[in-house]
């Protein structure tokens, strides 16, 4: 039992100013706040979701935040709504499916199952997350392939891109993919917190990471908070994480 509330512990451990993270934890802290982003925008999010391979056991690649918001979605705080980042908004009532790609530096860039269509890892993804007929999956990879994005009657797919700083070559290669900066992220959490003080004040359930962003955002400006923001997200590998570090790196490169 000792052990167990140990491990826990690490998992969820905030990393002091220019640490590095916990040694088995798995995700990074720039995943961890996007996670957070897009879960203040009604998504439900898995992370470093693992594309396994046919035969063998090498992992072909990961994403690193797979994302659903349901067409619906509406939430209040205090008697008033809560509006979601415009990036993220459509306006025709569609599911919304989001693959993500995270940086925590650099120009807004994709990697893994997003990068090359002769892999067709993307089917495999689309298929694990089941929106799509088997008989749709490959169109519909075909139009993440191609623009960034594909929508049917019910659902909406996009390839997100998130990193400091947004990339006019990926712009012209794949209009449709939606790239989020971390500035983009800094303000609308900052926003968000401060605007719905009261009825957000209460969340001893939520992770160290949501209760640092809460704690920076209430004691900052919003001007304050982009830097701590930023100096959380760039977390360099250390130690055992050199190996995850260079996993990642080398299915980027695929």
């Amino acid at each position: 039992m000792e052990r167990k509330s140990l491990q826990r512990k690490q998992l969820t451990e905030w990393p002091a100013e220019g640490g590095s993270r916990p040694q088995n934890m798995m995700q990074s802290n720039a995943e961890a706040v996007a996670a957070w982003y897009f879960r203040l925008n009604g998504f439900f999010t898995t992370l470093n979701f693992v594309v396994h391979p046919d035969l063998g056991s090498v992992q072909r690649t990961e994403v690193d935040i797979l994302g659903v918001r349901l067409p619906h979605r509406s939430e209040t705080a205090g008697g008033r709504t809560l509006d979601d980042d415009k990036i993220l908004e459509f306006g025709d009532g569609k599911t919304l499916l989001i693959i993500c790609e995270v940086k925590d530096d650099g120009a807004c860039r994709l990697n893994g199952p997003a990068k090359d269509p002769e892999r067709a890892d993307l089917q495999k993804v689309l298929s694990a997350i089941g929106a799509f007929e088997n008989g749709e999956v490959a169109k519909a990879a075909a139009g993440l392939y191609q623009s960034g994005s594909y929508k049917n009657s019910t659902y909406r797919a996009h390839l997100i891109a998130l990193a400091a700083e947004r990339d006019s070559k990926l712009t012209a290669e794949r209009p449709d993919v939606l790239q989020i900066t971390w500035l983009d992220v800094a303000d609308f959490i900052h926003c968000r917190f401060r605007s719905h003080k009261d009825p957000k004040k209460q969340h001893p359930q939520w992770d160290s990471i949501g209760k640092k962003l809460w704690a920076s955002a209430q004691e900052s400006s919003v001007e304050q908070f982009r830097e701590k923001l930023k100096a959380i997200v760039v977390v360099k590998a250390n130690g055992p994480n050199e190996a995850l570090h260079r996993v990642r790196q080398k299915a980027a490169r695929r």
